[in-house]
């Protein structure tokens, strides 16, 4: 019924399965038809059926080499919630990810899985205020202020050249419930 449900041969529905055992989280990704939503929040026991409103932005360079590299770079202010920016670095081997960083708190190694696929990641997280993002999109703060050091750091060794977060292309808003 798993290897029915996930459509994954054998081999790598167990790959996918040995994985989830080294990480810290998986998240499993479903399209569900807004037909079938109140069912899918019942069996999933999903409490609020209200979606929170988020405006999300990534940063890219010009040529869209961060994401050709595996790298994802996220801000998102989230109503009722605070702000948060996101480096993420996908697709990672667990056991490859450099140790000082795998004890961060900030970091979250996961496996994304869906029907017919999956892809483990580690994802540097931080919190912001409320309204810096909103802040930095109106080009009252720099971009670099929605960073920690940490992902600053990591975002450092995958830019080409001299690069700076600052000199990141915004794609985006998209608007996201």
């Amino acid at each position: 019924a798993a290897q029915k449900f996930w459509q994954l041969p054998d081999a790598d529905l167990h790959a996918m399965v040995k994985l989830t055992r080294q990480v810290d989280r998986v998240e499993l990704k479903f399209v569900v038809p807004t037909s079938a939503h109140a069912r899918a929040f019942e069996v999933f026991r999903i409490a609020s059926t209200t979606p929170r409103r988020q405006r999300v932005y990534y940063l890219d360079t010009p040529d869209r080499l961060l994401h050709r590299r595996g790298v994802m770079v996220r801000v998102r202010s989230t109503r009722g919630r605070p702000d948060d920016s996101v480096v993420k670095l996908r697709p990672v081997v667990p056991a490859n990810v450099a140790p000082r960083l795998r004890q961060s708190k900030q970091l979250v190694v996961e496996v994304d899985a869906m029907p017919g696929s999956y892809v483990c990641s580690a994802a540097l997280r931080t919190r912001l205020g409320a309204d810096d993002v909103q802040r930095a999109m109106a080009h009252q703060s720099p971009l670099h202020a929605l960073f920690s050091k940490q992902q600053a750091r990591l975002l450092a060794t995958h830019l080409p050249g001299p690069g700076h977060i600052d000199d990141l292309a915004v794609l985006g808003p998209i608007e996201a419930s």
